[in-house]
Formats: C-alpha cells, structure tokens, sequence
C-alpha cells in the first residue's frame, strides 16, 4: 500500500482477547489459563488458612475473572480447550485438604459452584436476555431474529435458528445459544430484572440435577439425540442411562418368556 509492504500478523490482541487468522481459540486459552494459574498460586502460597469463605471470594474475584472476561467473544467448543480452562477449578477445589479425596463434581456440589462450562452457558444466556430486553448497547437485529412460525410449545421470545456452513459458525456466539436459549421456560425468559434471570436459571440448574442427562444436552445446546450429539455425549452419563434403559429393555423379554413358559406348562 502506498509502494510499502504490510506486515503479515498471525494473531492480533484487542481489549485483551487474542484473535488468530484462524479464529481458533487456543492461544487466548492458554492465555487465560496462565493468568489465572498465577493468582491461584500466589492466594494458595499467601493464605495458609483455608477458610472456605475466603478462599471463594478470593476465587471467585481474582481467579475466575480471568477465564470468564469476555467469554461470549472467544468461548472454547473444542475438548482441550474446555479440558485446559476447567483444569483451574480442579485445581481450586483441591486446595481443601477435606475434598481433595472427593470426586470433582462432589467437591462442587460442596463449595456450591457450577463448572466453567456451565457457567459459560450461564454468561451466553445473561448477554442474549441483555440484549433482547434492551439492557445491552449490541442491537438485537444484529445477531438474532424472532421466530414468528406460530409455534405453541415454550415461550414467546423464541429465535430463529439460522443454517451454518462451517464449524466456526456453528459454534459462533449467535448459533451456539439458541437451542438452549429456545429451551427455557417463559418464567425465566421474562424475568424483571437480570438478578431474578440469575436466580431462575440456578432453579433450572437444581432441578435438572436429578436429570443429569437432560442437563448434559442442555448445556451443550442441543436438545435432541441426533447422531452427532450421541457420539459427543459418550461419557458416562449417557452410558449409565442406556445401559438402565437396555437393562430394562432385557429384563421385560425375560419376564414375558417366564409368562409364555408358565402358559405353555398349563
């Protein structure tokens, strides 16, 4: 330009977030992970007293900050991404010499945490609820599109599901949310105010405890048993609730060759 060569950048930091030519999310994983894991170490060698209150505010304010900053912008979908942020939080849990012989999703249940994958779902959900009502400077029309085709099941404020060609765009801000967005209820949707849209989806969260398959689905937004949420869901929790169902599947034929058995014996 103007007889000068321009540089060629590979990546490119903005409001500290870095964007590769790729639009992969790898560097800035590490990035955040690197930060966090320096505040981790100075609270874990500072504080010798683990009192639990402490440690989560001190957590909570100067830890998780770091993995969560702009997390709408540059939310990992791959395994080792999400496997290097969610390392962080096992790494906390275990600074409490009375868990750290607990199961990981124990030691939340404990601390009364989410994991960071439910609370990425959590901030993507709170920046569409500010947008939709207005409460965000991002104009609605930008990233979404009411779904006007008359449905009756769910709420009034469905999105219009749009068609992705690539794997970035399927997983981009505005593709990601909708499934789960589309799956709350009209309560939490129409919420006053962000603190009650916070309180209802930590309803949502209790009560699919119980139902951890459904959760599992919800927090990676889809919500039907497709093949390729099946091959992405192979973890033990959808094992454990095929093998119930498999399980109770053989033992109905088995209870009706006993009946057939017991007839032809009379």
């Amino acid at each position: 330009m103007d007889e000068k060569q321009l540089d060629t950048a590979k990546e490119e930091k903005d409001l500290g977030i870095i964007i590769t030519k790729d639009l992969k999310v790898s560097q800035q994983c590490k990035q955040a992970y690197a930060k966090a894991s320096r505040m981790l170490g100075l609270i874990n060698r500072s504080i010798k007293h683990k009192d639990r209150d402490i440690l989560l505010s001190l957590y909570k304010s100067l830890v998780r900050f770091h993995l969560e900053y702009c997390i709408p912008a540059w939310s990992p979908h791959y395994v080792k991404g999400k496997e290097l942020i969610e390392q962080m939080q096992h790494r906390f849990t275990r600074m409490f010499p009375k868990l750290r012989t607990l199961p990981y999703l124990r030691r939340l249940q404990h601390l009364k945490l989410w994991t960071i994958e439910e609370q990425r779902v959590c901030a993507d959900l709170i920046e569409v609820y500010r947008i939709i009502h207005g409460i965000s400077s991002v104009s609605f029309d930008i990233f979404f599109e009411y779904n006007n085709y008359g449905a009756t099941r769910g709420h009034l404020l469905k999105l219009t599901k749009r068609r992705a060609s690539t794997e970035l765009r399927h997983h981009f801000f505005s593709e990601r949310v909708i499934n789960i967005w589309n799956s709350l209820d009209n309560r939490t949707v129409t919420s006053g105010s962000i603190n009650f849209f916070k309180g209802n989806l930590e309803i949502l969260k209790t009560v699919k405890r119980d139902k951890p398959v459904c959760w599992q689905l919800m927090v990676l937004g889809q919500l039907r048993l497709n093949r390729p949420v099946r091959e992405a869901l192979s973890g033990k929790l959808l094992m454990s609730f095929y093998c119930r169902q498999t399980l109770t599947r053989q033992w109905l034929q088995q209870k009706r060759r006993s009946d057939v058995a017991l007839l032809i014996g009379r």
